[in-house]
């Protein structure tokens, strides 16, 4: 899977890439830029990580995400905390030269005044969390911390008929409740990719290409390693780690309905919850309606203690439907977090 190459050739400025672990989506990144920077094909690259506790470990030899190509191409690049700062540069000891800086989206803020004239490209790796992780602020906000520090990084370059700063995302298919795809619409677009098997999308008005990627050969293979045969060919694991499909049991909860069947019932800032005439059946939607329960961000609790169990129980028998996944996933964050 050559991600350098798929962002390169989609002359889009925004590249999302998601797909099975270990197909090689951050190992053709950074040496498609570093062969691209020693040619004078590229200028610098920004390495982000949501977190700064995952940029930190980035830094450490062990997780140094130049590890396996600085052994295979005999390279020597580490990164270099930048005094007083949170950032690093990422340095090439072979040319003693600087060919990017890494930085942590939850903490770039402290930075806007800062000039990034020379990063050309930035790589976000596992801009998508994995299953099961509670939402830091940052992972909340990730859609629109990233637009606010592209703003600060790109800055006029296309007013100034430069080209725009392009960007590669990249992660696993853990589940579609990522922000940043939340921010930026392309939830309903992949899911229906997954749907009809398409592997390739391009937005070419709003410069986005999108990606589920495989790796054919190496699925097969992995799934003859160790781990795979030990657990028996456990399908869920094999899904995620292995092919390009999310396990999320909630995407089946997203469907189109009449409305006009349904009566609004509760109203939880932008999201509305219906109940059917008929049936009994909930539907949510990120819409405002005119109805006796309305609750704000302050009342949280309130809906949560009258809310939760009627919810928990409709998603655990499939009673309740939504208009995208990501409004389930808000849903499901309220009841779970109610202060």
């Amino acid at each position: 899977m050559d991600t350098w190459t798929a962002a390169r050739l989609s002359d889009c400025a925004f590249n999302f890439f998601i797909g099975g672990r270990g197909i090689g989506k951050t190992y053709s990144a950074l040496k498609g830029h570093k062969e691209a920077f020693d040619k004078g094909e590229a200028n610098k690259i920004m390495y982000m990580r949501l977190s700064q506790v995952e940029l930190d470990l980035c830094a450490t030899d062990s997780d140094n995400p130049y590890k396996k190509l600085n052994a295979r191409e005999h390279w020597g690049v580490k990164f270099e905390n930048v005094p007083k700062s949170k950032a690093y540069d990422i340095i090439d000891e072979n040319s003693d030269s600087v060919i990017g800086t890494a930085r942590a989206l939850a903490t770039f803020g402290n930075v806007r005044g800062s000039d990034f004239f020379d990063v050309s490209h930035i790589y976000v790796d596992e801009f998508n969390p994995t299953e099961k992780v509670r939402k830091s602020p940052e992972l909340k906000n990730a859609g629109y911390l990233f637009a606010q520090a592209y703003e600060t990084i790109n800055r006029n370059r296309e007013l100034e008929g430069e080209p725009p700063v392009k960007v590669i995302f990249t992660a696993n298919a853990f589940t579609l409740d990522s922000n940043i795809l939340y921010y930026y619409g392309l939830i309903p677009l992949i899911q229906q990719m997954q749907k009809s098997g398409q592997k390739k999308a391009t937005l070419r008005d709003r410069s986005i290409y999108v990606e589920l990627c495989e790796a054919a050969d190496i699925a097969e293979a992995k799934q003859d390693t160790v781990l795979y045969k030990a657990l028996n060919g456990n399908k869920k694991l094999i899904n995620t780690n292995i092919k390009k499909q999310f396990n999320d049991y909630n995407l089946t909860l997203v469907k189109k309905v009449q409305l006009i069947e349904y009566i609004p019932t509760a109203q939880y800032e932008d999201i509305c919850i219906y109940r059917h005439k008929n049936s009994g059946e909930l539907y949510a939607a990120r819409k405002f309606e005119q109805c006796g329960n309305v609750y704000t961000e302050k009342e949280r609790g309130l809906f949560v203690r009258l809310w939760k169990s009627v919810l928990t129980a409709a998603i655990w028998e499939r009673t309740i439907f939504v208009d995208n996944v990501n409004t389930l996933y808000e849903l499901q964050q309220i009841i779970n977090n109610p202060l």
